[in-house]
C-alpha cells in the first residue's frame, strides 16, 4: 500500500484524501458490507454524503495501525 503526503497529512492508497467503502473492501479483500459494519460499530470513522460513506485516508490508516497484529518470534 502506498502512502503520500498532502499539506502535512499522510494519505494511503490511491493518493486521495478520502476513500470509499468499496476501495477499502478491495484493498483488504473483504466485502463492502464488512466495512459498513465496522463503520456502524465505530471502528472506522466516516462521514455520510447522501447515501455514500466517505472515510478520510488518515483515519483508515490509523484503523490499520490500531488493528495490526505484531509479528511473533518463530518457534524453533
Amino acid at each position: 500500500m502506498t502512502t503520500h503526503e498532502f499539506n502535512g497529512e499522510r494519505i494511503v492508497g490511491n493518493g486521495k484524501m478520502f476513500i470509499s467503502t468499496k476501495e477499502i473492501a478491495s484493498m483488504l479483500g473483504i466485502t463492502r458490507e464488512t466495512v459498513l459494519t465496522w463503520i456502524k460499530a465505530g471502528k472506522i470513522p466516516a462521514s455520510r454524503v447522501g447515501r455514500t460513506y466517505i472515510i478520510k485516508s488518515k483515519d483508515f490508516e490509523l484503523f490499520l495501525e490500531r488493528t495490526r497484529i505484531p509479528p511473533t518470534a518463530p518457534n524453533f
